[in-house]
């Protein structure tokens, strides 16, 4: 029986244990094509969790049915869906109670809950075709380059000239 969670969390010695139970119960490989065990095993999981004040995760949870995350991924069973879904649950509870720092939290929604951060970018307008000298006239209009000859009389491609630095 794991010793109640302190203040600083369970010792290294109690995720040692956790873990060692979960490589235990995942010795015998759940077949994930079956619904049922799936289920009997992801509740399994979660009661040792709360039994031992350990927090559920999509590894440990892989771990216990003798799975990898991805193998799971692959076969997305509606108890599985259901495990997943309570893990994130609890995932999200504990990082708005300060649990779980928000980041982590963050790490697990991207990587194993499938939000994404989503940016809308919309870029319009047209491209035209432009001379050197017109380039340079556009530029010369506010102030980025010297007006006058043209760049390539100046002795290079154009732009503002460079005052040498002293030595």
């Amino acid at each position: 029986m794991a010793r109640p969670r302190t203040a600083d969390g369970p010792a290294r010695e109690d995720y040692a244990r956790h873990t060692s139970e979960l490589m235990d119960m995942g010795r015998d490989q759940v077949r994930l094509s079956d619904p049922q065990a799936v289920g009997e095993r992801c509740a399994a999981y979660l009661a040792l969790c709360e039994r031992e004040s350990m927090n559920p995760t999509v590894p440990g949870m892989a771990l216990a049915l003798g799975r990898t995350p991805e193998e799971m991924a692959r076969c997305p069973t509606t108890p599985l869906i259901m495990a997943y879904r309570a893990v994130e649950s609890m995932s999200a509870q504990m990082a708005q109670d300060g649990r779980i720092p928000m980041a982590v939290y963050i790490f697990q929604a991207k990587n194993w809950f499938g939000y994404r951060d989503q940016q809308d970018v919309r870029v319009s307008g047209e491209v035209a075709q432009a001379s050197p000298e017109e380039v340079e006239a556009r530029y010369a209009k506010v102030g980025l380059v010297e007006q006058g000859a043209p760049a390539r009389a100046r002795g290079g491609r154009g732009g503002r000239r460079r005052r040498a630095l002293p030595d």
